[in-house]
């Protein structure tokens, strides 16, 4: 079975960019589980998460994970940028650790704001909200994670290179 790397992380983590550079340099596949679920669902999260509510989200992004990671066409590799909440689900943290192995990409609440403030995303709307957001979720990336990189002052190359180098390592150990 090919290898799964998936990455974890607080929004603004940098794990689509991070992720998209990470697999090219393996020559593996990506997905940016995000992007699915609104490829599947045919509409934004923000779209989602106003007309229906998060609880029909996060249901729609454990089907579409279950999905991902049941398809088998990556014969190289897949590396897997989970969203932001994925791994709230106790299925989702099974589902993804079954399947290889988990990076937490690891910044703080001040850089997560200063990155996403400005965008659409449906949990980024309040600063106060967001930090006791941000400070729910560190347990849930740290419990899962066989990794974890700093994402402070590196660039999307630089966190690329060690995420590549931790995804060879973490699958032979794993092999």
């Amino acid at each position: 079975m090919a290898p799964v790397v998936a990455l974890t992380g607080f929004m603004g983590s940098g794990k689509s960019s991070v992720g998209a550079a990470a697999a090219a340099l393996l020559d593996w596949s990506f997905v940016d589980l995000d992007a699915e679920v609104e490829r599947s669902l045919g509409a934004s999260i923000s779209d989602v998460f106003s007309t229906k509510g998060e609880e029909y989200f996060r249901r729609a992004e454990l089907d579409t994970l279950r999905s991902v990671l049941g398809d088998r066409s990556f014969p190289s590799g897949l590396v897997l940028a989970l969203g932001g909440g994925t791994l709230m689900s106790p299925e989702a943290v099974d589902l993804v650790r079954d399947a290889g192995t988990v990076t937490y990409l690891q910044l703080d609440s001040t850089t997560a704001w200063e990155r996403v403030k400005a965008s659409d995303r449906p949990l980024a709307r309040d600063k106060d909200a967001f930090g006791a957001l941000f400070a729910s979720r560190a347990h849930l990336y740290e419990g899962s994670a066989d990794a974890v990189v700093a994402v402070e002052q590196k660039t999307v190359d630089h966190l690329a290179q060690e995420v590549a180098t931790l995804a060879r390592r973490l699958t032979r150990e794993v092999s």
